[in-house]
């Protein structure tokens, strides 16, 4: 059994669905499970339109909203037929109308706390793995649609929610293993989760790795795969060091250290999981699912590379404070 997560940029438009359909369907020789992130920029055009409403800008924020909705709907109806379509809609509908009413009550509050930011983006997930479960239907795959909040459970802690294993792997083992012996294939939202009281919290921005890796940790599956838009971990950012390339395999703690220090391949949390239960991951490419993307180990071998790869984080200052060496005076800082 294997977990397979595609991020946004893996499915922002039909060409890029169409390579995942492929991606899928070789797969599907044995258990899978696929974990999906928002479509495209979907987060971040929420986000917007929270933060829109939230400065009285409503019709700005209702327009935001508009553009994402016409979004969706166009990438549907790529694959969807209009007499087919109908279903699908009235779902998306909900979904909007409920996000419009939300931005309506934003506006008026003022008020886009933690926990409504929680319930607000969630949205952008909920749609994208809504859609993606009817398309891979029409492409004879049996997928089933779970909502991920019945599923990975949480505490309080809305907007960087940590995951109660506990609790989660009760829902996992009762609800996946009938789908998976039954044929068929789990479609679940990453990023998204929800507390002992039912309401949504999120596992932090790319929470989606996460996901993935909690699940294939629960279900102690023999790989986690995390398809993306690069070759997998690379020697560098390729957008800022063009000649950067792609590394074949390294141990759990260097993509740990990676991801803390800002390379944005992987969620920096995706590997904690993963790392216990000794699960190898794979980082692949869903542009280029030819090549061998990058394997993440418990131990491997040196190579002789003192340095395997460089990771940077913008927008930080570091500060040094020295105290100059007072006798017996250490403590005055």
């Amino acid at each position: 059994m294997i977990v397979l997560k595609f991020g946004g940029t893996s499915i922002g438009n039909a060409g890029a669905i169409g390579n995942v359909i492929q991606i899928i369907k070789k797969s599907a020789k044995e258990p899978i499970i696929l974990v999906f992130s928002a479509f495209g920029n979907t987060t971040d055009n929420l986000l917007n339109a929270a933060e829109l409403a939230v400065s009285g800008e409503l019709e700005g924020s209702k327009k935001t909203l508009q553009k994402t909705e016409e979004y969706h709907f166009e990438l549907a109806q790529k694959f969807i037929a209009q007499n087919e379509f109908l279903d699908l809609q009235k779902k998306l509908n909900l979904y909007f109308e409920k996000l419009s009413g939300m931005v309506t009550g934003i506006a008026a509050l003022r008020d886009f706390s933690s926990a409504v930011k929680d319930e607000f983006l969630a949205h952008g997930e909920l749609l994208s793995t809504t859609i993606l479960d009817v398309i891979l239907r029409k492409f004879n795959l049996p997928t089933v649609w779970i909502d991920s909040r019945s599923l990975i459970k949480t505490d309080s802690k809305f907007t960087q929610a940590e995951p109660d294993f506990s609790k989660s792997s009760e829902q996992v083992h009762k609800i996946l293993p009938p789908i998976l012996e039954a044929g068929q294939i789990p479609v679940v939202a990453g990023f998204i989760a929800g507390n002992s009281e039912g309401r949504t919290t999120t596992l932090g921005r790319g929470g989606s790795d996460y996901t993935a890796a909690i699940l294939g940790s629960l279900l102690n599956v023999r790989e986690v795969k995390i398809w993306t838009d690069v070759d997998g971990i690379m020697t560098a950012d390729p957008s800022v060091v063009p000649e950067a390339r792609s590394i074949r395999s390294m141990s759990f703690q260097e993509a740990a250290e990676l991801a803390y220090f800002g390379a944005r391949v992987l969620h920096p949390k995706t590997i904690t999981p993963a790392m216990e239960k000794k699960i190898p991951v794979r980082v692949l490419n869903t542009h280029r699912p030819e090549g061998e993307g990058t394997l993440i180990l418990p131990h491997i071998k040196l190579n002789g590379n003192p340095v395997k790869s460089i990771a940077y984080k913008e927008g930080m200052t570091l500060i040094t404070v020295v105290s100059s060496k007072f006798f017996k005076a250490y403590g005055f800082l």
